[in-house]
This record gives C-alpha cells, structure tokens and sequence, in this order.
C-alpha cells in the first residue's frame, strides 16, 4: 500500500510537471510571437527621413517630404481640416501659393537611375489646385513661381538646344498661367523674368535664333494684358530690380554697345508711367576709379525708401586667350610668398574672381552716382535708407588669412552721398548690424557688445556695466571669444536684443533706460537657454507691440520647450516644455496655428500642430509605423568627472531588451560635445558612422560622451574625457570591459587614433579620415576649398594655439603617429582619396606606421569619396564592413575574409 501510495504521488508529480511544461509552453509562445525583432541592414530601406514640411498661410494644409532609405521619396499634401491627401511621388521643394490655394513642386528624377542619368535627366515640375484636386505636371521645367497675389503662376523650361561654339544660348519657353482662369500664354525664347512684389508687372528678356526679335518686354498682369517693348534687338537683358512699390524697374544691358568684340554694360532705369526706359550709367563715361564700368554679374538692389539703387561696377573685360594661344603657355603655377591666397585658394576662386564686383550707388531724383566699393572694400552694407553703408577692408591683414581664418577687418561707415570713409573699428572679426532707421551700428568687439551713433560718431559700450558675459564662456578654442548669437533690432531703433549665456536682453537705444533682462533671469537661474525664434520670414524687425516665441533648452536634463513673451512685461510664459526636442517652430501666416516636430531617441519627429496656447499638441504624421516591430534601445543621461576633475555629461543608450546585471558589449563615438543629443532620433541609416539605433537594437551599448579642451592639448583633453566616462559605464555594471569598441570621424577620427595610443581599454577601434601627424598635415591644404591648414592649428578646432614653430612639442604631443608603437587596439581607417578637408595621406601615414610596426591596421581607400561618403553603395559597404568589425573584436564573430587576409587589387569589390 505504501508503495502503491508512492508511486500514486510520484505520477501525481510528473502529471503535475507535465501540466506546468505545458502551461508554460502556452504562456511563452505568444510572448515570442510578440519579441521585437533586432535591425539588420536589410531593414534599412523601410525607413524614411521626413522633410521640407511647410504649412500653408491659411493653416489648412501641411505639405512635406517623405524619402525612404531606398527608393522614390513622395511628396504629401494634407489637409489639416479634413482626411484629404494628395501624394505626388518624386514631388520636392514644394510652395504654396499665398491665397493657399495651390502648391507647386518639383518632380525629381527616378532614384533608381544611376548617378549619371540623374545628372542628365532634368527636373519637372508640378502644380496641384488644392481644392479640385487637379494636378498638372510639366518636365524639363528649369524653375517656377507664384505671383505675390496668388493669381498667377509662372514656370520656365528648359532650352532644348546646347549653346553652340561662337553663337548665343537661346532661351525657352516661358508659360504664364492665370490661376483664376486658367487661360495659359507661352511666351517663346525667354532668358529672364521677374515679377514685382504687388503683381502688376511680369519683366522678361527673350534671346531668339533672330535678333530682330530679341529684347526685353513688360507685360501688364492687372491691366488689360498689353505688352510693351523697353528695348529691343540685339544684346544682354539682366539683373531685373523691381522697387518696393512696383513703380520703378531697374536692369542692365550692353545693347548700346553690342557690336564690340567686348561690349560695355550700361545700367537703364524705367518709370511705370513712362513708356521708354533711360540709361542712368553709361559705362563708355565712366566717372568711376580705375576707370571701373558697369558689371553684368552686380545684383540690384534698392534702398526702403526707393531714392537710391545699388549695383556692381568692375575692371573692363580683357579679352581672353584662344584655345590655341593658351595651349602654347607653359604649364606652371607660381607660389609667391606675398601672394594674398595660395595657389590652390585662387584656382578654385578663380570664377568668382573673374565675376568680382564693386557696389555703386545711383541718387535716383538727384541723378548721379557714387563708387563705394573698390579693390580695397570688396564687402559694401548699405543702410536700410542707403544714406550710409558699412565698408569692409581686409588689405591690412591679409598675409595673415593662411593661418589666422576668420582674419581681421577693418570697418568703415561710407557717406554713400559724397563716397567718403572714416573708420569706426579696426581688427574687427564680425561685421556691424545696422538699426531699422539707418542710424545706429550695433557690433560685438573684445567680449562686448557696441553701438555706433553715424550721424555723430559717438561710440557706446552696451554691456560693459552687467557683470554678464556675453561672449561665449564655454568657447575652449584658441581664439577670440564669440559672441552667443546675433543682435536683434526692435522696430524704429526703439532697442536691440542681446544673447547672454542662458537670457535675453532688451537694450534701449533711441530712448533713455537701463537694460532689462526680458526673460527674468529665469534662463540663468534654471540652467537653461532662451532664444528668440523668427516665425516671419519676412519680418526684417521685431515689433515690441507683439508677443514673440522664444525656444527653450535645459542645459543640465536637456529638455526643450517653447515660450511665448511680450517685450515689456515681467516674464516669458512656458507654452510646452517636455524631456523631449522641439525643433522646427512654423505659424501659419494669416491663422492661429503651428506645427513643428516632436523626437526623442525612441521617437521619430513626425510632425505635430498646435494653435497658439499650445495646450493641444496633435501628431498629424505617421512616417515609420514600422518601428514599432523593432527592438529599440532607451537614451539616459550620465554625468560623471574628467581626470582633471571636471564635471561631463554623456548620452548612454541602453541596448534593446535590457538585463539588469547583464554586461554588454559598447560602442563609443566620439567628437567634440553630444550629450545635447540626448532626445534625437536616428533612423537606421548608412552613413560614414555607427548607427547608434541599430547597434542598440542588436544588444549592443553605445557611449557618446562630452569632451571638453585645455588649449594646446586638444589630444589629451580627448583621453581624459572619454576614458573616465567609459570606466563610468563599466561601474554602472552595463560595459563588459573587455568588449569595447571607439568611433569618430574626421576631428572624431583623430581623437580616436589618438587615444589608442594612450590606452589599451578598447578592443576594436574605427577612426574615419583621421588626422595622424599634425606636423605634416599643418602644411597641407584643405583641397575643397584651397585653404591652407595652418588657421586650423592654430586657431580653431585643433586647438594648439600656435605655429609649429612656437609649439614643435605640443605638435608632436597630439599626433597620433608618433606612438604608434604604443597601440594595442586593432584599428580600421577609413578614407575618401578625395576628401577636401582632411588630406587623405594622413590615413595613408597611420596605416604605414602602424604596418611597420606590425599592429593589426586595416585602411579601407574609397575612391573618388570626399570626407563624407556619398555614394549610395559606398555608404552600405562601409556599414557592412564596420558592422563586421566590431562583430568579430567585441563579440567574437568569425573574421570574414577581409579582415583576416585583406582584398588583393585584382579582386576589389568583391569581397
């Protein structure tokens, strides 16, 4: 019986057993069926970037951009009213008309097309009544525009026929499309058109296969249709300026003179009311220096008041060497040491220089002009009312540019009356912001901010008697302290706005008054930044008698927000404010409602609309629904101090899923300062870096830590930041130690070459267009933009603080390649052969110093790649490949071929 009894319990057990397995069985099988699966690169083409996102004047309509990773983008146009939506795909750049009631795009070439076909393939265009749903698309479409009034529409193709050898460029057909009617008229040959601000008048130049028919015509819009004719036959039409009240029209033109090999451009200007235009500057008279004449390259542009108009005078034309006679020049480059710019700046400038001009002004009622700008004074800013301009001379500094850049320059206020100069500021590095009315200068100089009375030329210290910085206190570069932002004036020279560290102040001007902090103090108080957000493109000034939006940054926990603040009164009011990033603050111009987007690292700025209390904020997009079947890591803040004592924040993103307890592998990346980065959202995405998201969602930790500089000693700053963090992190638990991986590109780059000569705490490293020897590469030359490095050294982002010739030993301290025999970690390079910042020899440098030294070094040479990655191609191969990398050292993957024997020549590409 007993045993009878035993066996009873023990199948009793096992029944039991058996029944628990299966429950258990049953309970897990929908929690699996619900895991959320990691990203891989094949998921990459699901994601889109959302973009170019405008609401439409009367508030009803949103308009943006979705582009997947691969494949056509589309254009959507949706109504905030109603369910209504338009998708237009390939549609871009996209404009409302200002009635609303339209929206015209351009239509980009097919993404699966190559590179080249892309090149060759022009843009359409299209145009969607937002009420009918009527679209039409036109292609080959070389630009468009709506008038001022919504009442027309205007676009341009593209001419068919090249410019042939010895004979003029045709122009194209010019379609006018009257939106209320829908009545089209396409006006042939046209080269150039411009409508003016109120819609009356549409001016166009036509370049026909007769010049009989060739000149510049005036169509009337809100008259009776008629055209009329300004001048005629053959010669140029260009730089159209239209008044601010529509009656006055300015262009110039070398008919006067066309039948010279060189013609001369004369400056013409037409009255409305008059049928013919005059010739206000002939060039064959010049009054100018130098003999100087009109230039067909200057802009026109009038004075507020309509009195005065500027435009570009230049050197006569030389007549340029033939193909033939140039071919029999020698083929040198001279480097001279007086030489203002070095060769290379002056090859890539060389178009520029060639279309250089000087501003001149023309009175119009008194009817004569005045040179302002010269070889001297490249750089003229007129006033609002042009009775004055800020000239701009450089010349003192110049042998200086190579290695001081920003230079020096000297400002001057020019009477543009009479021409005359006298200085207000030398070694300035900023220019001057002139006040609504003309009267005052506002500049920021020697950590302070200055205004400048014209009419008296009384100088005034703004800040001097706040004990408030207003130059930029966590500014660690070698150089002349910035301010924090620009000034803002307020309207008829009532104030200007000013930018401290975290608050906004009004300074009176044409009044008696103290300054006043208009934000309360309560950004320095709470750690936190206000600045001033313009909603109104078109608003020059800031009228005190209107609320304005101000965006709001927490320094410390990095939340944002928006306020809403009245000049005047006590203190800004709090709109929202959340642990989240606020950017992209637009109103609609004539309703009482806004949109902006709304991210965190787990979420995606879609858009969002509000109306002006901001109570209700809505999510009106939805551009990745497919995220919510990934696995998705979680951001958190971490503080921790440098070796040097001094506090540092960082961005730690926790992998997807995860253990308490359980030590992860981690990535680190690396640049200057990125805990601000705390709430961005980054979709999976090929680039020239890790994908922190992905990384995440495959179980790895990702680092990005705060760095912060002692000048002279940008390479050690760089250790004594990250390393301390990273120990932080393997504290906390979260790192295993010894599976940690470093990434950075371009300064990041260096950085990371540079710290793994320092350290052996990480296993696997990854340094894109690094910098290795600042000696040799203090000599080089930034070939995108002909630069000389030196500035960089010396000044800027590298941070030594002065020649090679000053510092030897601090040029050798921070150059990675020096202690290259110290490296343990196995590094991977990576390096466009046509990069324009960093030369890429200096990858070339680190993998030959590390090979002969026998250290694990892989360099990955993309070809005809700049300092980013371009080519779509490229782009995933490089991912691919780094993936791999830290694969195989952070998690034991096997080392495909690549990394175990490397890719001989022949077989590039393929491996």
């Amino acid at each position: 019986m007993k045993k009878l009894f035993i066996s009873v319990i023990r199948n009793a057990d096992f029944f039991i057993y058996i029944l628990l397995v299966v429950f258990a069985f049953y309970s897990i099988v929908p929690l699996y069926g619900q895991t959320k699966k990691p990203i891989t690169i094949e998921d990459y083409a699901q994601w889109k970037t959302l973009s170019q996102q405008k609401i439409s004047n009367d508030g009803k309509w949103l308009v943006y951009v979705l582009k997947p990773n691969e494949g056509n983008g589309k254009l959507i146009i949706q109504s905030l009213e109603n369910k209504t939506k338009f998708i237009k795909i390939r549609g871009s750049r996209p404009v409302f008309s200002e009635d609303s009631k339209w929206v015209a795009y351009t239509i980009l070439p097919e993404d699966s097309l190559s590179e080249k076909e892309k090149k060759n393939t022009k843009n359409g265009m299209g145009l969607l009544n937002l009420y009918t749903g009527e679209t039409v698309e036109v292609d080959s479409v070389e630009n468009f525009r709506f008038s001022k009034d919504g009442n027309w529409f205007f676009y341009k193709l593209v001419p068919h026929k090249k410019k042939k050898s010895g004979k003029k460029k045709p122009g194209s057909p010019l379609v006018i499309k009257n939106l209320k009617t829908g009545a089209t008229k396409t006006i042939k040959y046209v080269v150039n058109y411009s409508i003016d601000k109120n819609s009356k008048f549409i001016a166009y130049s036509v370049s026909s296969n007769k010049e009989s028919e060739d000149g510049l015509y005036i169509k009337n819009l809100k008259g009776d249709g008629s055209t009329i004719t300004l001048l005629s036959g053959k010669g140029k039409y260009l730089q159209f300026s239209w008044s601010e009240d529509s009656k006055k029209f300015a262009f110039v033109s070398n008919k006067n003179d066309s039948d010279s090999e060189l013609p001369l451009f004369d400056l013409y200007l037409w009255y409305t009311e008059r049928t013919k235009p005059e010739m206000i500057v002939e060039s064959s008279k010049s009054v100018f220096p130098d003999n100087m004449v009109v230039s067909e390259y200057g802009e026109l542009k009038w004075s507020e008041d309509g009195k005065k108009l500027f435009f570009g005078i230049a050197p006569e034309e030389k007549k340029e060497l033939s193909k033939e006679e140039k071919e029999k020049l020698p083929g040198v480059d001279i480097w001279h040491w007086r030489d203002v710019e070095v060769q290379p700046q002056q090859k890539i400038n060389a178009t520029k220089r060639k279309k250089q001009t000087y501003t001149a002004i023309y009175h119009i009622y008194d009817k004569y002009s005045v040179a302002l700008g010269d070889r001297n004074f490249k750089r003229v800013y007129p006033s609002p009312d042009g009775n004055w301009a800020i000239g701009i001379n450089q010349k003192p500094y110049f042998e200086s540019i190579p290695w001081r850049y920003p230079n020096f320059m000297d400002l001057y206020v020019i009477n543009t009356k009479t021409g005359t100069r006298r200085i207000f500021l030398k070694k300035a590095l900023r220019n001057g912001i002139w006040s609504p009315e003309g009267d005052y200068i506002v500049y920021y100089f020697k950590k302070h901010w200055w205004l400048y009375s014209v009419k008296d030329a009384v100088t005034k210290n703004l800040t001097k008697e706040l004990d408030v910085p207003f130059w930029n206190v966590d500014d660690d570069h070698p150089d002349v302290k910035r301010p924090y932002g620009p000034a803002y004036w307020l309207k008829n020279d009532e104030g200007v706005l000013l930018y401290d560290k975290y608050d906004i102040w009004m300074f009176p001007v044409n009044k008696k008054g103290k300054p006043v902090n208009i934000t309360a103090g309560i950004g320095r108080k709470r750690n936190a930044t206000f600045r001033y957000i313009r909603l109104d493109r078109e608003e020059k000034y800031i009228d005190p008698a209107k609320p304005i939006i101000l965006s709001f940054f927490n320094n410390k926990t990095k939340a944002t927000g928006y306020y809403r603040l009245k000049i005047g009164q006590n203190r800004p009011v709090c709109l929202v404010e959340k642990d989240k990033m606020f950017r992209g603050l637009q109103k609609a111009k004539n309703a009482n409602r806004y949109i902006m987007t709304i991210q965190t690292f787990e979420e995606f700025p879609d858009v969002y609309i509000t109306d002006g209390t901001f109570k209700e904020i809505h999510r009106v997009t939805d551009a990745n629904p497919q995220q919510k079947n990934y696995a998705w890591g979680k951001n958190r803040l971490i503080e921790w101090k440098s070796l040097d004592g001094i506090p540092l924040q960082g961005v730690l993103t926790y992998p997807a899923n995860y253990i308490p307890g359980k030590k992860y592998p981690m990535v680190v990346y690396i640049y200057e300062r990125l805990s601000n980065v705390l709430h961005q959202h980054y979709i999976p995405l090929a680039n020239h870096r890790f994908n922190a998201t992905v990384f995440a969602s495959n179980g790895y930790a990702v680092f990005k830590p705060d760095i912060k500089y002692t000048i002279g000693h940008p390479g050690q700053s760089a250790l004594k930041c990250v390393v301390p963090g990273v120990l932080k992190i393997i504290e906390m638990g979260i790192a295993d130690p010894k599976r940690i991986g470093l990434q950075g590109h371009s300064w990041g780059g260096y950085e990371t070459a540079y710290i793994i000569t320092q350290t052996d705490i990480f296993s696997a490293a990854i340094a894109g267009a690094p910098v290795s020897n600042m000696t040799s590469a203090y000599g080089g030359i930034r070939w995108g933009s002909g630069l000389p490095r030196q500035f960089q050294y010396e000044r800027t982002q590298s941070r030594i603080g002065g020649s090679l010739w000053e510092f030897p030993e601090r040029y050798i301290e921070n150059s990675p390649l020096f202690f290259c025999d110290r490296v343990k970690t196995p590094l991977l390079i990576l390096h466009g052969d046509k990069d324009g910042a960093v030369p890429w020899y200096q990858g070339i440098e680190l993998y030959l110093a590390l090979r002969r030294l026998g250290k694990p070094v892989i360099m990955l040479e993309y070809n005809d790649e700049p300092h980013h990655l371009t080519k779509k191609k490229n782009k995933y191969d490089f991912t691919k490949r780094m993936w791999e990398f830290f694969e195989h050292y952070l998690r034991d993957k096997p080392a495909p071929e690549w990394i175990e024997k490397g890719v001989p020549f022949l077989e590039k590409g393929t491996k």
